[in-house]
């Protein structure tokens, strides 16, 4: 039979008006009381349910005692009275040593998670708290999210994957906010990194079909991901622990700025597709959405959405679907062109360009790469933990809608026209999202390393110097 020895002491959570930055002001109203519980050298962290400002807290030591709760005569913001809140703290010590001597006369060994559910019982709260757990919750926001936002169903898809992750980590066992701290974080991370995935995930960092682990971008999107859910749990009340704010994954591979992984067709290569003659219809029209998007940078459901109405005149003028971002686009004569071949349905389509499902589109713009004869080499690099994985393929083979878009911010990069204007087109709200497409493959390097080659122009300053003297000499 174990012996348990346990403490409690009741502190006002500590929040920073800036999380991320140490120096931001202490938030000072409206605080979470948490119950800091310590036993066989675990700690767990219980919300009472009850919020205080701190001006209306006593933490300080009384004839030798220390003294935690509501000062008297005060009320919080719910008008909860400091006895009633007084109550419950009392309440929760008399019922934790309840919980542990249970624990010591039926020799169950205590755990973080056996502790708090055997004092929500005590308690009384396990009915009432039941809608707080992660699993309702992330239903909740799924649900109610994906219809204000009018999620894709990718969107939607993705994060019903991350709920059935958090269930298969946790074996199906009960999550509460209170167990997502920085510790959490970290095993579920190292979770991922040795799991290993399905061949129906939707990963496209890792199509090999020799690996289906997932690599750390994967996993680094999906804790973003995971962390908006609980930024959103956190707003609407449902979450009252901020420690999962300070974990940020550090894996190799996954910064946003990384440069390995950007994938983009050349100059050469778009005018080489742009140009081609295709006899085969379905591949044609494939080429002239894909070209189009090159020249616009609208992603696959924009230029699927795209209206005559939305055209006016030199420009396009559209409400993106993803970010319900008003754009202005300039034409262009390739876009032009493309607009032009399909001017003689503008009375009989709605829709400007004939776009098909994505499935298809992505299955024939590799049918269509090859018959270009982009044959030439890609290698891609990931890592998976601290392995460090290439993979080369085929330039044709990585094709997809969205090369489109990032062939259109490597080409304007490339032309020289400045980040600001290809952030006002795209609708990227970030300048470091450019610094991404500074990739420099060959002909961007060609590019610059000619600005070497001034042997000529010293040979000219050279003969124009000597043939001066010569002429003053001479007149001399």
């Amino acid at each position: 039979m174990d012996k348990y020895k346990f403490s409690v002491k009741f502190r006002l959570e500590q929040r920073r008006e800036n999380p991320k930055d140490i120096n931001s002001p202490l938030i000072t109203k409206n605080l979470p009381i948490n119950a800091d519980i310590t036993f066989n050298g675990k700690r767990l962290f219980y919300f009472t349910g009850h919020r205080i400002d701190a001006d209306k807290w006593i933490d300080k030591v009384i004839d030798g005692e220390r003294v935690q709760q509501v000062k008297k005569n005060n009320f919080n913001i719910k008008k909860e009275s400091a006895s009633d809140i007084n109550i419950k703290l009392i309440r929760i010590k008399a019922a934790l040593k309840k919980v542990f001597q249970r624990f010591e006369t039926n020799g169950i060994s205590a755990t973080s998670a056996s502790v708090r559910e055997e004092l929500k019982k005590e308690l009384g709260e396990t009915k009432d708290d039941a809608q707080f757990s992660v699993y309702k919750c992330f239903e909740i926001f799924i649900d109610h999210v994906s219809v204000l936002e009018t999620w894709a169903n990718g969107t939607k898809t993705k994060y019903c994957t991350m709920l059935n992750l958090l269930k298969e980590f946790k074996k199906n066992k009960p999550l509460y906010f209170e167990d997502m701290n920085q510790a959490f974080f970290e095993n579920l991370v190292v979770y991922m990194i040795n799991k290993k995935k399905n061949k129906q995930s939707n990963d496209n960092d890792n199509n090999d079909e020799n690996e289906y682990r997932y690599s750390n971008s994967y996993i680094s999107k999906c804790i973003k991901d995971l962390k908006r859910f609980m930024n959103w749990a956190t707003k609407n009340g449902y979450n009252k622990s901020l420690e999962y704010k300070e974990y940020t994954p550090r894996l190799k591979g996954a910064s946003a700025s990384s440069k390995d992984n950007i994938f983009a067709l050349t100059v050469d290569e778009f005018l080489q597709l742009y140009n081609l003659e295709i006899t085969i219809p379905y591949l044609q029209r494939v080429r002239d959405v894909f070209c189009f998007c090159c020249a616009t940078s609208l992603r696959y459901s924009d230029v699927k959405n795209l209206k005559w109405s939305n055209i006016n005149g030199d420009y396009i003028e559209i409400t993106t679907i993803k970010t319900t971002d008003p754009l202005t686009i300039p034409l262009n004569i390739y876009s032009k062109g493309i607009i032009d071949k399909y001017r003689h349905l503008e009375d009989i389509c709605e829709n400007v360009l004939p776009v098909i499902s994505n499935e298809k589109y992505n299955k024939y713009l590799k049918i269509l790469g090859k018959v270009a004869g982009l044959n030439n080499t890609e290698t891609k690099i990931y890592f998976r933990g601290s392995e460090r994985i290439e993979q080369t393929k085929f330039k044709y083979e990585l094709l997809t809608s969205h090369v489109a878009r990032k062939t259109f911010v490597t080409l304007a990069i490339y032309l020289g026209i400045p980040s600001e204007v290809i952030r006002s087109i795209t609708g990227h709200k970030s300048a470091k999202v450019m610094d991404r497409y500074w990739k420099a493959n060959r002909t961007m390097k060609n590019k610059y390393m000619s600005l070497f080659n001034f042997e000529n122009e010293i040979q000219t300053c050279e003969t124009v110097v000597s043939h001066r003297l010569t002429a003053y000499s001479e007149s001399k």
